[in-house]
């Protein structure tokens, strides 16, 4: 074999993509995926829980308690439903 023949063998082994490195692509769009679902649900529960602050402080403030409280209360309560809805409502299988 001379040296053009072993070049071209060497840059046709060198091109193409391994089974290794397929799979590792694989994996990747798999896990980049599934940090964006749960980016995802992550979003869904702040506003769920941006909502329940705001409705929470209109609700302390209606009651003369203080907004503080209202904030806090409402915040907490609007997150843990807000979890629970985002827990109930994923795929299950995983």
């Amino acid at each position: 074999m001379d040296r053009k023949q072993a070049e071209a063998m060497a840059d046709a082994v060198l091109a193409r993509p391994t089974a290794q490195q397929r799979e590792r692509q694989q994996r990747l769009q798999q896990q980049r995926a599934a940090a964006a679902e749960q980016l995802a649900r992550k979003r869904v529960v702040a506003w769920l829980s941006l909502a329940g602050m705001v409705t929470g402080a209109g609700l302390a403030w209606a009651a003369a308690e203080p907004v503080v409280t209202g904030l806090l209360w409402g915040g907490l309560g609007s997150a843990s439903l807000g979890w629970l809805i985002v827990g109930l409502s994923a795929p299950r299988g995983r």
